[in-house]
């Protein structure tokens, strides 16, 4: 009964503010509510629609152990700022020292979801790698350097993201390269 009261009114409040709204925008002209009506209770729908969606999204609390987020900030610190001085050293070298190539690399702390793509977004600040896929399968990287410092830095990226989330980390990782 409290649930369907909370509901009620939020359905209520909610119709009186997109009223309200629309006829701020139709200047007061109440004959435009003959429109107005059907954006309104469609309005009202999505909006109880994305309250539920929001409700579920929230009854599922985040994993982050704050006691890592320290350990997880200064890892982040450093590889940005390692990442920025191989940028800088690989701009104004007179040679390219690449060797460029493809790791498909298979998560084993990390599914996919919000963990996944905070582990996606850290391995792209690691010197010369970018994105190219993610899916069940893995991720598939490339790197300006194909050799095991890079193979490296991506599990090092990988464990700090299952430390941050407290997942059990004592898994082995899988990693395979592609020449390209």
């Amino acid at each position: 009964m409290r649930s369907f009261i909370y509901n009620f009114k939020t359905v209520v409040l909610t119709t009186c503010l997109f009223l309200t709204v629309w006829l701020i925008f139709a200047e007061f002209n109440f004959d435009s509510l003959m429109v107005g009506v059907f954006f309104i209770f469609l309005a009202v729908a999505m909006n109880q629609w994305l309250l539920s969606v929001y409700k579920e999204k929230v009854a599922v609390k985040s994993s982050i152990r704050l006691s890592m987020l320290p350990n997880f900030i200064l890892f982040f610190i450093k590889q940005s700022i390692i990442g920025g001085f191989d940028t800088a050293k690989r701009a104004v070298s007179p040679s390219l020292n690449i060797t460029p190539g493809f790791i498909k690399y298979k998560t084993r702390f990390l599914g996919m979801g919000l963990n996944s793509h905070l582990f996606v977004n850290l391995v792209s600040l690691l010197p010369g790698s970018l994105i190219v896929l993610q899916d069940n399968d893995g991720i598939l990287i490339h790197v300006l350097a194909l050799n095991d410092k890079s193979l490296e830095d991506i599990a090092k990226c990988e464990v700090v993201v299952a430390s941050l989330y407290g997942i059990d980390i004592h898994s082995e990782i899988q990693i395979s390269k592609v020449k390209s």
